[in-house]
């Protein structure tokens, strides 16, 4: 089978390259000048595993096929022109591409692109798909599971995979028109669709399962452009249509093969648990945009306005697939679907820019610029009688209606944002010039914890070029942006209208968008010729968050980022380059441990149960390599080397003596002392090593043979997916503390380390 896909991918590259080459052999009459190359690649692949990290987003063929295909046509006399581009034809990661037109009025063309997307090769699911998003399990299966969990053992054995891979097919097309000299008009549309499985997961048990993608967007251009030697100016549309051809998706629950009775609590244990997918909706925005000369100071002014919308309109889908939980509210009398069919979803957006530009002397320019955007959610307001997770729902008091816990309002998000702004720039010195800049911006919105927040920006910058042979280009910003009232509970009032419930407490938590906060970003950049054949380019990037007043959450975030290039020329035959990169980000991290009441029962809620954490994470890599020059217009070697890795950990402590108290909260003073303790979090790694070399011989004027040959490696390190099984036991830590519970499911996937070599022969023909 594997060999035969190898055949059809190659005859069909072979197939669509002689297509080509024949439509273009029979149209060579008409065209003076003909030119393109072709390059076919015979490869072999050699690999530990079936590692999906390795195609994760490409496919690395075997056999032959045609790798490259280029073909340029022109007519002098009418001045046409075709130009076809191909790549990996018959692949799944294949694209080509075709544009014609004459020059100077008109231009189209057409692409058809091809990407994959492979998540896992080693998922593994007992979860049948039943079409629509309805995914099944057997009766037997969840049977035995349901009776007891002592029979899990045994039924997760043998456990067929299953495939976690997409691939968006895309297709494109253009017109450009140019009836005269001062006037374009554009015309472009896109098709694209996006298929395959991809992972998720739900709770009810915790289940991690596929889902199905079957993702249609469609996407339409129209401008007009007009210029003029003192203004010009353009109106465009532009649209998009998104559309799901799977409105949910359902699962089994593994562990019970009919819905469990209704407690006295109002839960219920699911058969099945159902989740929504994205939505259809869609999108339409029209700009115009202009600019002018004006007639003083080398003065332009440029301008922009955008109004646009965005609606989404799917029906509803039942609020619960626990057939118990409907009856028990028929049963009641609870009308439980939302008090109207959809959303009737909208959003109104509207932008305004300006700039203007003025050189009021010769070594300054100064640069005004303004802002307004507005994101208005004209969706109506909309109370839902929400059943938790699919099992819970209450007949407490009153019993007409669902606990007030499980009573939210769909309330809708808007905001403007008006930003006003000035650069300077001044050239001070023949060698050094000064750039200073100042913004100010106000955002307000509605529904949020704040109303308003505030920020102002200021810029500073240095480009000095003491000698011909160095550039050095400093640069700082400072930023504060404030608020004048932050409400925590506001969004929750708005969102829980009937009531939060008895004793459920509040947080304490600052959302880091709205909060106050400092932050200061100082860099250089510098560019270095100490020889004509040596070039240095090095930058430094530090930046300080700074959550001024927050007393949890994120206290202050930091980041150091060195970056170095080096190209060393010795000689026309060779070349000699590096690069080093590192970037590190440490993040502090201030939280406590609560439990929320009950009607019995206050809630815990205690500074002595506070923690702090500090989070490092920390990428670096380098790289090195060479082009030569073997033997001169006979033989080119390129070689080349990189490395890149990235860690991450988390350090978390107790500044203070944990306290525990039973009459407290939703648990025992034993279970609150260790669910209380601050742990570290394990550290995570990944590393990529690539090697690439390159032979190309010159066999005549217009036909070159490679060698080439690669060797890939991937090693990773990650505590939350290494050694998962479909499947687990309970599973505690030193202190007997719950990992997981054994009623936990999943794919068992996780991404492979792998070593891949690659040796190719490619053969290019030039005409």
């Amino acid at each position: 089978m594997k060999m035969k896909k190898k055949f059809q991918r190659a005859s069909f590259a072979a197939q669509t390259a002689a297509t080509v080459l024949l439509a273009l052999g029979a149209a060579a009459p008409l065209f003076a000048a003909m030119e393109g190359e072709v390059t076919v690649t015979g490869q072999a692949v050699r690999k530990d595993n079936n590692a999906a990290k390795f195609e994760e987003y490409r496919t690395v063929p075997e056999g032959v096929y045609l790798e490259k295909l280029s073909v340029q046509t022109e007519h002098e006399k009418s001045n046409c022109y075709i130009d076809i581009k191909g790549r990996k034809l018959g692949l799944d990661d294949q694209d080509f591409a075709l544009k014609t037109g004459k020059w100077g009025l008109m231009e189209m063309g057409v692409k058809y692109d091809q990407t994959p997307h492979v998540y896992a090769n080693n998922a593994r699911s007992f979860f049948v798909n039943n079409g629509n998003g309805n995914f099944g399990l057997s009766d037997q299966l969840q049977t035995d599971l349901q009776t007891s969990t002592n029979n899990a053992p045994a039924v997760f054995t043998n456990v067929p995979f299953v495939p976690l891979r997409i691939r968006r097919d895309t297709v494109s097309a253009y017109l450009k028109l140019s009836p005269m000299d001062n006037l374009r008009i554009g015309l472009s549309g896109k098709q694209e669709d996006r298929n395959g499985t991809k992972v998720t997961g739900a709770y009810t048990p915790f289940t991690e399962i596929t889902e199905p993608i079957k993702y249609h967007t469609q996407d339409v251009s129209v401008s007009a452009e007009v210029n003029q030697e003192l203004f010009s100016a353009v109106l465009s549309y532009n649209g998009s249509i998104f559309k799901n051809d799977i409105d949910a998706l359902t699962y089994d629950n593994p562990w019970r093969l009919t819905p469990a009775a209704i407690s006295a609590s109002g839960s219920s244990a699911p058969d099945k648990v159902r989740l929504g997918l994205p939505p259809d909706n869609q999108s339409h925005n029209f700009t115009l945009a202009g600019g002018a000369n004006l007639p003083f100071w080398q003065s332009r002014l440029n301008a922009s306005l955008s109004y646009g919308w965005t609606s989404q309109n799917d029906a509803f889908l039942p609020v619960t697939a626990n057939q118990n939980i409907i009856n028990e509210a028929n049963r009641l009398g609870v009308a439980i679907d939302p008090s109207r069919p959809s959303l009737e979803g909208k959003i109104k957006t509207l932008s305004a820019n300006s700039s203007l530009i003025l050189k009021p002397i010769n070594p300054l320019t100064l640069t005004g610029k303004v802002r307004y955007y507005k994101m208005d959610n004209q969706t109506p307001e909309l109370q839902i009688n929400r059943v938790r997770l699919d099992q819970l729902f209450s007949t407490a008091t009153p019993v007409g209606n669902f606990n007030p816990v499980y009573t939210r309002k769909s309330v809708p998000i808007s905001y403007s944002k008006l930003n006003l702004g000035t650069d300077l720039s001044y050239q001070v010195l023949s060698d050094l010039s000064l750039g200073l800049g100042y913004e100010y911006e106000r955002m307000k919105r509605d529904n949020r914890d704040v109303d308003v927040t505030k920020e102002h920006t200021l810029k500073a910058s240095l480009n000095y070029v003491p000698r011909q042979w160095i550039a050095l280009r400093p640069n700082y910003l400072h930023a504060n942006r404030y608020y004048d009232v932050y409400d925590h509970e506001k969004v929750e009032h708005a969102l829980y209208p009937v009531g939060e419930g008895t004793n459920v407490i509040g947080t304490h938590l600052q959302r880091f968008d709205q909060t106050s906060r400092l932050r200061d970003v100082a860099g250089i950049k510098t560019s270095i010729f100490p020889l004509d054949s040596l070039t240095l380019d090095a930058e430094y990037v530090y930046r300080l968050d700074d959550y001024m007043g927050t007393e949890y959450g994120t206290q202050k975030e930091k980041n150091h980022a060195v970056s170095m290039d080096v190209t060393y020329e010795p000689s026309e035959i060779l070349t000699l380059f590096g690069n080093y990169s590192v970037e590190k980000t440490v993040t502090d991290m201030h939280l406590r441990y609560r439990e929320s009441g009950s009607i019995t029962k206050l809630p815990l809620d205690l500074a002595a149960n506070d923690w702090v954490s500090t989070a490092e994470d920390l990428t670096d890599g380098f790289g090195l390599g060479a082009n030569a020059v073997l033997i001169k217009k006979k033989l080119d070697l390129d070689a080349s080397f990189a490395f890149t890795r990235s860690r991450g950990q988390l350090r978390a402590s107790n500044p203070n003596t944990i306290v525990t108290d039973g009459t407290k909260g939703t648990n025992t003073a034993a279970t609150q002392g260790a669910n209380a303790v601050a742990r570290d979090y394990p550290e995570t790694e990944n590393e990529t090593h690539k090697w690439l070399a390159s032979l190309k011989w010159f066999l005549v004027e217009n036909l070159t043979l490679r060698l080439n040959y690669s060797y890939e490696r991937y090693l990773a390190k990650d505590y939350a997916i290494d050694g998962l099984s479909v499947w687990q036991p309970i599973v505690t830590d030193v202190n007997n503390y719950v990992l997981n519970s054994n009623q936990y499911v999943f794919l068992g996937w996780s991404p492979e380390n792998y070593d891949a070599h690659t040796v190719g022969l490619s053969l290019t023909y030039k005409f």
